[in-house]
């Protein structure tokens, strides 16, 4: 869940709610320097953000970003609280789970090319320049580890990600280089990438690409494709999963109505994080829209004009 609230008693020792229920908090301006008269209002309905006085102007994200200095997806990481792990997982399913054991046995689960080694282990110049790559996006080291990230040479300038059982995904590191990405030759299928996150908590963000989800954090999951199979789509559904959040580009109107409308009718909560451009792993703000009858005619209706565009 996104919490300005946490985040702005943290940062500011004097704040105020407005209305009644509170709709606004307002602190001292930190662009304008001097003010004690706390000119910026922070919209809890709205996530957004405004200044009276020097008239700076930005939603939750950017006012994180720009008071803390922090990239995005660490300030992202500000105000969305990752769940807890669901109480009633045994211990020794946690680590079975979220891959704490060794590398050489986690990497057993997967084919993955012959010559793959894993990132913080690799002394290549592919290596190299894939670390620089990573940490220039935000993915330091806690995210090669935790998710085994690695290169291969057969796979010439790429990051190769496991995603799971026999699929993995290598992403270029350099734009010029192409093609974008490399998979193996099956077919995706099912695979959800770090779908253990299906199974630890009670809520979930659905992305696109692995990179997004590492963005969000360690309840996100990735579909690996711009169409979910439907194989894929009866996974989320099974999974014991409380409530969803779906975390798509923009665009893709007629897949978060699909995705929502199927975990709806399994009973699960579902929210929408609907980005104007770009996508969790790109830094772009967003709105939270709750999926009810309004959000599914609006979805509709966008999906039908892409539809004539095209």
């Amino acid at each position: 869940m996104l919490s300005i609230e946490e985040w702005i008693g943290r940062e500011f020792t004097d704040y105020r709610y407005y209305n009644n229920p509170p709709t606004d908090v307002r602190v001292d301006c930190p662009f304008c320097g001097d003010d004690y008269k706390q000119h910026l209002h922070i919209s809890i309905n709205k996530q957004t953000s405004h200044c009276f006085r020097c008239g700076y102007s930005s939603s939750w994200i950017g006012l994180v970003m720009d008071v803390t200095g922090l990239p995005y997806h660490l300030a992202l990481g500000e105000l969305y609280v990752t769940p807890k792990i669901r109480g009633d997982i045994k211990d020794e399913v946690i680590t079975r789970l979220t891959q704490w054991g060794q590398d050489d046995v986690y990497l057993k689960q997967f084919t993955l090319p012959r010559d793959f080694k894993l990132l913080q282990h690799a002394k290549n110049r592919v290596a190299k320049a894939a670390r620089k790559y990573l940490i220039g996006r935000g993915f330091g080291s806690w995210h090669w580890k935790r998710y085994r990230l690695g290169v291969a040479l057969t796979q010439g300038l790429r990051v190769v990600i496991p995603i799971e059982r026999n699929y993995w995904q290598a992403r270029a590191i350099y734009d010029w280089f192409v093609p974008k990405y490399l998979n193996p030759k099956d077919s995706a299928g099912d695979v959800i990438f770090n779908s253990p996150a299906l199974e630890l908590y009670d809520q979930v963000v659905i992305c696109e690409g692995a990179f997004s989800a590492m963005a969000v954090g360690e309840n996100a999951v990735a579909l690996i494709s711009k169409e979910p199979t439907h194989s894929k789509i009866e996974r989320l559904m099974a999974a014991d999963v409380e409530k969803y959040i779906i975390a798509l580009e923009p665009n893709a109107y007629g897949t978060m109505r699909k995705l929502a409308d199927a975990l709806s009718r399994s009973d699960k909560q579902v929210e929408i994080w609907a980005y104007d451009s770009g996508d969790p792993a790109t830094g772009d703000s967003y709105d939270v829209l709750e999926y009810d009858l309004k959000t599914r005619l609006s979805l509709a209706l966008q999906a039908s004009k892409g539809s004539r565009s095209r």
